[in-house]
């Protein structure tokens, strides 16, 4: 029979060669294992860094796979009103921001320009948004950043109301009137021509001195009421200061449609 040579490996050293073999691959195998268990970690975190950081500045933050938003922080899920647990996997973008692929595709100067969003509710709000590309665990992505200025809007609103129009009475004020009346005279004709009426309270200061300050604002926003009452289309009433009123009248022929006006309102203020 088949003789073993001497010279050949013992089955004892065989198998611890074998094992040794074994155990490096194993070790191998690990290493690589935690090496990427180490990176996804560190990716997952520098994700959570991001979302946390655009959180503390009141932004919201989405991560874009194509169209479809595959991340995205707490304050764009509150923005939009949807629940972060229950969001929609892989929710196309454009269902909430309709606006935000025209403007990406347009070659607009990058920045944040404004645009509407619309929350689950179907309401639009007004919000600031920006579209940047990132590297988000390991991989390159559209993100898109968005600010609510429903606030802001509403307080610029609110001012340029308040330089516009009279605190008291909310009618526009003598710089609205003058801007009217310019803008009217601009467009006035031989046939359209514009008339304006001024009119003041008799006794006004009397009302203020024996009934006081109170007393007298009541009147100025009654009578600013009822000569709103008695006003028509293409007519801007404005408080110049005190109890003086001057009203633009752009339509009908003149003078006969400033009389008539004139009459309607003594009319209202009469009963």
């Amino acid at each position: 029979g088949y003789k073993v040579p001497e010279s050949a490996m013992d089955p004892a050293t065989l198998t611890l060669i074998v094992a040794a073999v074994v155990v490096t691959i194993m070790i191998a195998g690990l290493t690589t294992l935690t090496l990427e268990l180490r990176a996804a970690s560190r990716a997952r975190e520098e994700t959570d860094r991001l979302k946390r950081f655009t959180e503390s500045a009141l932004e919201g933050l989405v991560i874009l796979q194509g169209d479809h938003i595959v991340d995205a922080n707490d304050t764009f899920w509150r923005i939009a009103g949807i629940d972060p647990k229950s969001a929609p996997v892989a929710l196309n973008i454009s269902s909430i921001l309709p606006g935000y692929r025209s403007r990406a595709e347009s070659g607009a100067e990058p920045g944040f320009f404004e645009t509407q969003l619309i929350d689950s509710a179907g309401k639009a709000i007004e919000v600031e948004t920006t579209v940047r590309m990132g590297t988000v665990r390991g991989a390159l992505h559209e993100m898109i950043v968005v600010r609510d200025i429903t606030d802001r809007k509403a307080a610029a609103a609110r001012i340029a109301h308040l330089a516009s129009h009279d605190p008291l009475t909310g009618v526009p004020n003598r710089l609205s009137l003058a801007n009217d009346l310019e803008e009217a005279l601009k467009h006035s004709t031989a046939n359209s021509p514009v008339a304006m009426l001024c009119l003041d309270l008799d006794r006004f200061k009397a009302i203020n001195d024996m009934h006081g300050h109170i007393a007298g604002d009541a009147v100025l926003i009654e009578v600013a009421r009822r000569i709103r009452d008695a006003l028509g289309a293409g007519t801007t009433l404005a408080r110049l200061g005190g109890d003086e009123f001057a009203i633009v009248q752009r339509v009908g022929k003149q003078p006969e449609a400033a009389g008539v006006l004139a009459e309607r309102i003594r009319e209202n203020l009469d009963y």
